[in-house]
């Protein structure tokens, strides 16, 4: 994941956004991912929007 981020900074991406499983949201969290709007259903799992900001 740390290498996904440093090449999405490189050519200036505003952000990366993904939707994370609700177990794997402290990890995004760790990297300065935020988490954004409800709680939603994929495939049976709950997942949560999450956005990580660089500028």
């Amino acid at each position: 994941m740390l290498e996904d981020i440093r090449y999405a900074e490189e050519p200036g991406f505003a952000s990366i956004n993904l939707d994370a499983q609700i177990s794997s949201i402290p990890f995004y969290g760790k990297l300065g991912f935020v988490g954004k709007g409800e709680i939603f259903d994929d495939a049976g799992i709950p997942h949560r929007h999450m956005t990580l900001k660089f500028r």
